[in-house]
């Protein structure tokens, strides 16, 4: 492993340290249990703590922390030890066979190299919206076979929350293995959304709950890939504590993304039933076509109030050393008995609208009077 991906690893380790020291208790005094859910705030380096505490199980040598140079660590690194299933999203198939049509089998094994070069990398499948049945089918085919001495099977399962699409056949087939769970065996269910998840299945696994990134972790994780020093406190404000969010910034242009988050502001402010209108034709198209651009915006105005209210209150914020800060002391200025975290709220709601498959027109005309009403 290349001495840059050790020291991400190492920061995880010490960036999520309440969490990772839970996960070396639980290791060390060989409690570890059959099933568990990592959920937190998208971005949080859940995947990666998973992977982490996959490869601790099966570290020769391990200590405070997995050695990352032992064989199994090594196979551990590349995602390819024979103890490691790793279960992701996946297209619908278009026909009846059982099959991954060779494209898409080979896009998914890039985005798996992807990731074990980089454990923040996201995969992502076009089109993959569920978890297959046919994925936790072939799991419980392979699942009870003998794995080598003194090596603990695991399984990975990334946007667990989309085992409940659909009829929730794949939640079902998964919940046959929770309860008769096959020895020397743990399963991880990893999610964004832990209150999507069957309570049947929640209630057979034991929860360890990650944090959102600190500022600061954000910021060392920007330089070490080099960004420009006058960007980055930019990018960890809008960042809110996601890498994926930050690794997102990185690639586009800070000027446009800017004048976007201002734009969508002023339409929120603004009393002109026309600009409504435009704002939420615009972002219902867009929360139908493409979620993850909504959410993504979304998040970054979510990201702007917070900061405003910190503003007040005089609490310290990445933004608060950026352009952004003129319109944020303007915004406190102007509405002065602003609810702001309530406004954050009403905010976060729309983001989790688009998972329950909410009519956004409808949520997003109650979401722009709500807001009017907590800024008197």
């Amino acid at each position: 492993m290349a001495r840059k991906e050790i020291i991400t690893y190492q920061n995880l380790f010490q960036a999520q340290k309440r969490t990772w020291n839970k996960i070396y208790d639980i290791i060390s005094n060989n409690k570890v249990g059959s099933a568990y859910i990592f959920s937190g705030p998208e971005g949080s380096g859940k995947e990666a703590l998973s992977i982490a505490f996959a490869q601790f199980l099966n570290c020769s040598y391990r200590d405070l922390t997995p050695c990352l140079k032992c064989s199994s660590c090594i196979r551990y690194n590349k995602l390819q030890h024979e103890t490691l299933t790793l279960i992701v999203p996946l297209p619908t198939y278009k026909n009846n066979k059982n099959e991954i049509d060779n494209s898409t089998l080979a896009l998914l094994n890039q985005e798996i190299k992807n990731k074990s070069l980089d454990p923040y990398y996201k995969i992502k499948i076009p089109k993959a919206n569920r978890i297959l049945i046919h994925s936790i089918r072939e799991l419980r085919r392979t699942l009870y076979f003998k794995s080598g001495e003194n090596c603990r099977k695991v399984i990975l399962i990334f946007d667990s929350h989309l085992l409940c699409s659909g009829q929730s056949e794949s939640a079902n087939a998964l919940l046959k293995i929770l309860e008769e769970p096959p020895d020397n065996t743990t399963l991880i269910l990893v999610t964004d959304y832990k209150d999507i998840l069957l309570p049947t299945i929640t209630s057979r696994c034991q929860f360890l709950g990650v944090p959102k990134f600190s500022d600061s972790f954000i910021q060392s994780w920007l330089r070490l890939k080099d960004i420009d020093e006058n960007s980055i406190s930019l990018i960890s404000g809008l960042s809110g504590g996601n890498i994926h969010q930050a690794r997102f910034l990185t690639e586009h242009s800070l000027a446009d993304l800017i004048k976007q988050i201002n734009e969508m502001i002023q339409s929120l402010l603004n009393k002109n039933p026309e600009l409504w209108h435009s704002f939420i034709n615009t972002y219902s198209r867009m929360a139908l076509s493409k979620p993850d651009s909504f959410k993504f915006f979304f998040g970054l105005i979510t990201i702007w109030f917070r900061s405003v209210y910190r503003k007040k209150m005089k609490i310290s914020d990445p933004l608060h050393k950026t352009e952004l800060v003129k319109n944020i002391n303007y915004f406190n200025s102007k509405y002065i008995d602003a609810k702001l975290l309530d406004i954050v709220l009403e905010l976060e709601d729309v983001i989790f609208a688009i998972q329950k498959n909410l009519y956004m027109p409808l949520r997003l005309t109650n979401m722009i009077l709500n807001i009017h009403k907590l800024l008197r």
